[in-house]
């Protein structure tokens, strides 16, 4: 790879004012006049070198460039320090070779103008201190290539020497991506009779920043909405699930806590979601103006599930801690193996091997550089700019991060090796659910009678909030259980212990009392209550009752015939009932691969009816829709007739104005 030959400082004289560059000019031209009777020699424009970076890089080329990410060439030039007054406004070209064979036209620079002043001094933290290229997609296809950069091709300053006005960069090697897949849950609830829900510009935020900062050619993503009523069970003893974060006044009840979304997020993915097992999940919560959540956000890195929030009806469009984009980028960092970065210094389980002090991306002697390609869809502001090394990396808690090349070459290395790898094993032996047992097991796609179970634990009150119970015949994936001091107990009419589910709760390592629930145990028939148990309180911590019989559901209908517009407002309508009476709330999935998978459309629904805009679903020859009856812990489904949806021409988004232009057209 090419190496930048720096001068003796790596900014040498950006610091010299205008009056001691004038000083300096007139004591030139007197020793000139005195000692010299011969005029000086033409300056001599000297290429410093070329630089290949996508995200992040360092004079030397040293982090590994993806194949299919944007990527940009800056060329450094320098000249001798004299005429200041006068820098030459110059051009540049950039050329591409592969097997020795020319990949098309040269390119000219990216830069307002095409042109550049050059100075006897440069500044890589300056954009527009070096010639830049955006190159073309053929050019960044997985394999090897090399490039030639040329300084003023057409000689248009005079200089006694040319041959350094030209650079090779050596072999330079694009590596295998691949995409990441995710799937963005966008939480809604009702407060005080308003929906609360995160807007469609907090998810384009982040996926901007993933593709501008992460080590992957493109983004595979889905989104849809969770409703949740925020109302919590009937029969609990506990507190509702949707508790204010906060204990005083100011904050009004009915707002999640980031544990209720947690739960309610690794309960759907956990009981229902089959469709792509190996998909990143994100859910992001909207909380009223007037609230601060301190706890940024939360991941379940064996289960690839991830939370964060922003605030309702706002913009952040800056580099503060508190951006949807940053909080997704950070916590979906932990979903790719990244520990902490210690910046605040009150970072939890930091990871101990970065390699730079106060959590920064290049560190004091480093040569790393951010580069950010920008986003002009989001907002015109968001151009191209040069990330300094004294920004701290994104898993850390500071403000003005950027990814460093540490983390991007750590994110890069788990993408190849660990997504699309299923993350499961068999069970080790029998199972009975009639004793006290202590099984540790994952498994997906299990048949039988099972019960999920999530929730939250208040250790320091010792009370318990189950926000998900659903008794199923299948479940997409059973969570690792690990016996500990709380038991989840099955028990009949007589109050006597069917089963005994010993566990270990999740633990998010925000700092907050509050543990995670998130167990699917085999359930027992003749259960009359699920009970949660606490061996530090030596009580039942919250109890749930379980009604003899399930509820019925029929006449899963929409008002459409059975072929599916790409976009249309469509209406569900059923009819259900319970024999026991109970209320009833209702979740709506989707599957468009006749039943193989499925995903989840909403949860938390009441009523009879529920609109779906059919551009949110994926098109198919053969879908369903299912609707699934809750009512407490008991469930009964009902699949709709088969259907067909109309394929979605491609989305077209404009992140940035391309500005790779041919020198023979930029001639013209």
């Amino acid at each position: 790879m090419a190496t930048l030959h720096r001068p003796t400082s790596l900014f040498p004289i950006r610091h010299i004012t205008k009056t001691t560059r004038r000083l300096l000019a007139i004591v030139l031209l007197v020793l000139g006049g005195c000692c010299k009777s011969e005029p000086p020699p033409p300056p001599d424009l000297r290429v410093i070198g070329l630089e290949v970076t996508q995200a992040i890089q360092d004079t030397h080329n040293s982090v590994p460039l993806v194949a299919g990410k944007r990527t940009f060439v800056r060329v450094y030039v320098t000249r001798e320090i004299i005429d200041h007054y006068n820098p030459p406004y110059l051009t540049a070209m950039l050329e591409g070779f592969r097997n020795g064979l020319s990949l098309g036209a040269p390119l000219s620079p990216a830069n307002v103008g095409q042109r550049i002043y050059v100075y006897g001094e440069w500044d890589r933290r300056n954009l527009n201190d070096a010639f830049y290229f955006e190159l073309p997609a053929n050019w960044i296809q997985e394999g090897q290539i090399t490039l030639k950069a040329t300084i003023d091709p057409s000689h248009d300053f005079p200089e006694n020497d040319y041959s350094n006005n030209i650079v090779n960069s050596g072999v330079l090697t694009f590596q295998p991506g691949k995409a990441l897949r995710l799937h963005f849950v966008k939480y809604s609830y009702l407060r005080d009779g308003a929906q609360i829900a995160p807007s469609q510009f907090d998810i384009d935020e982040i996926v901007s920043q993933l593709r501008r900062m992460y080590p992957i050619p493109w983004l595979n993503y889905q989104q849809y909405v969770v409703l949740s009523n925020c109302g919590g069970g009937t029969n609990q003893i506990s507190p509702p699930p949707c508790n204010s974060t906060y204990a005083d006044a100011a904050h009004p009840l009915k707002i999640p806590s980031q544990e209720d979304v947690e739960t309610l997020l690794l309960g759907l993915r956990q009981t229902y979601e089959s469709n792509n097992p190996d998909a990143l999940y994100f859910g992001l919560y909207a909380l009223p103006v007037n609230v601060v959540d301190f706890q940024r956000g939360a991941a379940w890195w064996y289960d690839r599930v991830a939370v964060g929030w922003t605030h309702a009806g706002t913009v952040i469009l800056d580099d503060r801690l508190e951006n949807p984009g940053r909080i997704g980028t950070h916590e979906i960092g932990h979903l790719l193996g990244r520990a902490h970065v210690l910046c605040t210094g009150t970072e939890a389980l930091p990871d101990a091997t970065y390699p730079y002090p106060g959590g920064q991306i290049g560190g004091l002697y480093t040569q790393f550089m951010g580069f950010d390609s920008g986003d002009a869809g989001l907002d015109p502001s968001f151009t191209l700019r040069i990330i300094p090394p004294d920004w701290v990396d994104l898993m850390s808690y500071c403000d003005k991060a950027w990814i460093s090349d540490y983390t991007y070459t750590k994110i890069y290395n788990y993408i190849q090796t660990a997504i699309g790898v299923t993350m499961l094993r068999p069970a080790s032996h029998a199972r009975s659910v009639l004793q006290n047992i202590a099984y540790d097991f994952v498994s997906a796609g299990e048949k039988g009678d099972y019960l999920s179970v999530y929730g939250t634990i208040d250790v320091s009150q010792q009370v318990a909030s189950v926000s998900f119970l659903s008794r199923q015949t299948n479940v997409t994936k059973i969570p690792i259980r690990k016996p500990g001091a709380y038991h989840i107990l099955l028990l009949n009419a007589q109050d006597k212990r069917l089963a005994d589910y010993a566990f270990t709760p999740l633990d998010d390592s925000n700092g907050d009392t509050r543990v995670v629930i998130g167990q699917i145990v085999p359930f027992v028939p003749g259960t009359a209550r699920v009970a949660i148990y606490s061996d530090v309180a030596r009580r039942e911590i919250a109890s749930v009752r379980v009604s003899p019989k399930s509820p019925v559901v029929s006449a899963l209908e929409f008002n459409m015939d059975a072929r599916l517009p790409a976009s249309a407002r469509v209406l569900l309508n059923w009819s259900a009932n319970d024999p026991d009476g109970d209320m009833l709330t209702y979740t709506l999935l989707y599957s468009f691969d006749d039943g193989q998978s499925w995903r989840v459309l909403a949860t938390g629904i009441t009523g009879s009816t529920f609109a779906v805009d059919t551009g949110q679903l994926e098109g198919t020859k053969r879908g369903y829709f299912r609707l699934i009856a809750n009512d407490g812990v008991n469930t009964g489904f009902a699949d709709s007739v088969p259907f067909s949806v109309a394929g979605k021409p491609p989305i077209a988004r404009i992140s940035n104005p391309a500005k790779v232009i041919p020198m023979s057209m930029a001639r013209r």
